[in-house]
Formats: C-alpha cells, structure tokens, sequence
C-alpha cells in the first residue's frame, strides 16, 4: 500500500492564524465519528487549569451551527471551557493550508493511533506545525521511528502534558514540525505513491510483453 498523502497546497510563507489569543492547538477532522472527543476536551480543561491561554481551534467543515459542532460545543460546556473552542468553517484547500501551518500544536486524536491511512494526517503534517498524536494499535511504526509526530498515551492528562511541553519549548516545537514536514514530504508525498503505483505495473506490463 502507498500512504495517503496530503492533497493541500503548501502554506503561505507568513501562515494565517487560526485565531488571535493564546496558543492555537488545532484538530483537523473533528467530525470524524472516530476521533476522541472526550478525550481532547478533558486535556484542554487540564491546560486551563494549569493556566496555560490554550484555545482549541476546530478546522475545515462542517463548521459551527452543525450537530458536530454541537457536540463539541456541549461538551465544552459540561467542562466549563466552552470559550476555549472556535469554529474556522469551511475552508479552501489554502486557506486550510495556512490555517494549519498558524496554528502553535496540531492534534491527531484518532484512536486506532496515526495510520499511513489518513489524509488528516497527511495534512497536518505537511503544514510544518507539530502534531501530537495518541498511540493506537494501529500506529505506522516508520513515524514514530522518524519522530515525525510526538504520540503519547491515549489519555487525557497524557495528551495535556504532551502539548504542555511544546507549547512551553518554542524549539523542541519548532523541530518536532520541521521533522514531521520533511516526513510528509518524503514517505507520505505524491512521489512515493507514484513509486509504489509504478512498482505495481511494471511487473504486469513486462508480462504482457511491455
């Protein structure tokens, strides 16, 4: 199998933030019916309470107003942080881009752990920012040995501590992204599809007599 590779532009030089206040950790993929949403709302609540300014930007479709919205929405409620969210809406695939690349920490809650098999992912890797992913049974062991996405515990004060220690190490924060892009680029991008694809048919070609 090739990865999924991200199908969004590169991001401006100067990226849009996804907001004006605190840190931006972003989650691209909140509707998916997978991804953990308790589980990010309490590590939020425990980066308030630790005093961090920590808004939880939720970006691309299908946007506030919308029962996925709701549900997010509620649950913030129950936890008294319901101010920390904002909402980015549909966007364009460069406006997406940028939104990515602006913000300060990305998350990838999928439960089954980062997959080869995620265009969300994909993306939020390609935007150069670091992203925190949760351990799953079927995390892709290539990015975990590169150290392309630091992935922790899927717990919530594991979750909360992870995105702590880079929110309060501009470095460490800045070089996780930069391994995470050049990870993208290189196992993850159009030409390593092309390569596995190409691999594929050269063999059935040669057995068809070219």
């Amino acid at each position: 199998m090739a990865p999924v590779f991200s199908n969004l532009p590169a991001p401006a030089p100067a990226p849009a933030r996804a907001g004006d206040e605190g840190h931006l950790v972003g989650l691209f993929g909140y509707a998916y019916e997978g991804a953990a949403m308790s589980l990010v709302l309490d590590s939020v609540r425990l980066l308030v309470e630790r005093g961090l300014p920590v808004r939880l930007a939720l970006l691309g479709a299908p946007g506030a107003g919308t029962a996925a919205a709701e549900a997010w929405l509620a649950g913030a409620r129950e936890r008294g942080i319901e101010q920390a969210l904002s909402f980015s809406g549909v966007l364009s695939g460069a406006e997406l881009s940028d939104v990515l690349a602006g913000c300060d920490v990305l998350l990838h809650p999928e439960p089954s752990g980062p997959t080869s098999r995620k265009g969300t992912l994909a993306g939020s890797l390609a935007s150069g920012t670091a992203v925190v992913a949760i351990d799953g049974p079927r995390r892709w062991d290539e990015l975990v040995r590169a150290e392309a996405a630091l992935v922790t515990a899927p717990t919530a004060v594991a979750l909360a501590g992870a995105v702590a220690g880079l929110l309060e190490d501009e470095h460490r924060r800045e070089a996780l992204g930069a391994r995470g892009g050049e990870f993208a680029r290189r196992a993850m991008g159009v030409q390593r599809t092309a390569e596995v694809v190409s691999g594929l048919l050269e063999p059935l070609l040669a057995g068809r007599g070219g």
